[in-house]
């Protein structure tokens, strides 16, 4: 099997992140970097690809009335993490940071995931520090996105 990884580089930057394979992989893995040691993430799998382009939402969030277009990922995935809080849909997986700062979800399949990191209090310094990452949609593999001129 071959692996690919994103990542989370866009957890501070409040910023969609997309992991990077080949077409043909079926299978890959997330990592994740974290601000601190002990930071809670959840992965839910929301879409799998369609054949005719595009995502389909997974049975566990098909009600949800949600854009899945790409340039909208931000917005979608705060709503889906709200719907998924509100209505008690469990995770696919979970997983803490480890002294390494790092997550690892492993083995996926292709499709589109919603990643929601927990609050965080952490000592920096003598101060509090209170992380807050937000929640993210994850395409694998990557979907290849239009750059636009500005």
């Amino acid at each position: 099997m071959l692996a690919f990884a994103a990542v989370f580089s866009g957890m501070l930057m409040n910023t969609p992140v997309l992991a990077a394979a080949e077409a043909e992989q079926t299978k890959g893995s997330i990592s994740l970097g974290c601000p601190v040691e002990g930071l809670e993430f959840s992965l839910y799998r929301v879409a799998d690809y369609k054949d005719t382009g595009g995502f389909a939402l997974t049975e566990k969030f098909q009600n949800y009335r949600v854009s899945l277009e790409s340039d909208e990922w931000r917005g979608t995935a705060r709503t889906l993490a709200d719907y998924a809080e509100r209505d008690g849909i469990q995770a696919d997986a979970v997983l803490k940071s480890g002294s390494d700062k790092t997550v690892c979800f492993e083995n996926l399949s292709n499709g589109l995931y919603l990643v929601k990191g927990q609050e965080i209090e952490a000592q920096d310094n003598g101060k509090t520090k209170i992380s807050v990452p937000p929640v993210s949609l994850i395409a694998l593999p990557e979907l290849r996105r239009k750059i636009r001129s500005i």
